[in-house]
């Protein structure tokens, strides 16, 4: 491994840093050429593919020579205090090729990677990703920050396209469209995380941007819902359910899947789970054993002056589940005792 720090980025044009001093690359070749070094990192790769790559299959007279060029330049930048003919710690030379040394230089792409793992790895460990828990224990909500703020310095590495020197080269495109899956898998982590942390409002607006590149991706639908729960906003919830039953039916003719059904109910039923609350809310933790719901709001209107029973209007609009012992059916018996009385 080589004694100088280097630092190579290709979520976005090529870019390389020595010792923190961003080195002048130049010409688009050699750019190209670092990110297909970057690329098939720690494998070493053949000139001839090198340079039917770069020249897109149609190389000019003397290629060859210019390709060593070109290795030669990134060397002098890339090890500025190596000693003339001595080997390159970074750049091998190996069996008709080239290969960028794996360790030699810290790149982008491997830490955003790193973090994106972390942060999916906590979500897919929830028992439903689509309502995670608000966490209250200290160490808990200290783990979510770091893999917070570890999500968003990873999504600050990218500066544009993934591979961006490479443009349409059919080596790349593959890889691109992998590492844009992974961006989207960091963004869904980190409205995770905020809503596990109570940060709903900021998660509202993140996941309608994302809805809005990616329409068909019902988990970000569900969690945009559960975000407006969170604020308060459970009607606008119920119709971004509807919005995501329309989309799926205009564009793919399909319904929603069962979670989204599921957690369709639980939004009308106001289940604890969609408040990041524990289930035992909604039901170990009633005193009266059963499975107790939150009480509706009940508001009576009078029409003029007209003289209206309160006991016997709460009687009748009270809702209750049917069950035995729960508290709103005692609550209407007892207002239906008082009445009679």
């Amino acid at each position: 491994m080589t004694s100088v720090q280097i630092d190579l980025d290709v979520l976005g044009p090529s870019a390389a840093r020595v010792h923190d001093d961003p080195v002048p690359l130049g010409a688009h070749k050699l750019r190209s050429l670092l990110g297909l070094l970057v690329l098939w990192r720690d494998q070493p790769v053949a000139a001839d593919r090198l340079i039917d790559v770069l020249w897109r299959g149609a190389p000019p007279p003397g290629a060859g020579n210019t390709l060593q060029g070109y290795v030669a330049g990134l060397r002098r930048r890339l090890e500025p205090g190596r000693r003339a003919r001595s080997a390159s710690s970074v750049l091998l030379h190996e069996g008709g090729g080239y290969r960028l040394a794996s360790g030699a230089a810290d790149v982008d792409a491997d830490r955003f990677e790193a973090a994106v793992r972390a942060g999916r790895d906590h979500v897919e460990r929830l028992r439903d990703r689509m309502r995670p828990p608000l966490l209250t224990d200290r160490a808990d909500v200290a783990r979510a920050e770091v893999l917070r703020d570890d999500l968003a310095a990873a999504l600050r590495l990218w500066r544009g396209d993934a591979y961006a020197d490479l443009t349409d080269l059919p080596v790349a495109i593959a890889e691109r469209r992998r590492l844009e899956e992974l961006r989207v898998d960091a963004r869904v982590a980190e409205v995770v995380l905020d809503l596990s942390l109570g940060r709903s409002a900021g998660a509202v607006d993140a996941l309608e941007d994302l809805v809005a590149h990616h329409p068909l991706r019902e988990e970000l639908w569900g969690l945009w819902a559960v975000a407006l729960v969170r604020t308060g906003r459970q009607a606008h919830a119920l119709e971004v359910v509807e919005r995501l039953r329309r989309t799926l039916a205009d564009d793919l003719g399909i319904d929603p899947g069962p979670a989204i059904a599921e957690l369709q109910t639980a939004v009308l039923r106001q289940d604890p789970t969609v408040l990041g609350l524990d289930d035992r809310a909604r039901t170990g933790a009633c005193v009266h054993g059963c499975d107790c719901h939150v009480a509706p709001v009940v508001v009576v209107m009078v029409p003029g002056d007209r003289a209206l029973g309160v006991p016997i209007a709460l009687r009748d609009l009270l809702v209750t589940n049917p069950g035995e012992g729960s508290p709103l059916r005692d609550l209407r018996d007892h207002l239906g005792r008082s009445s009679a009385s």
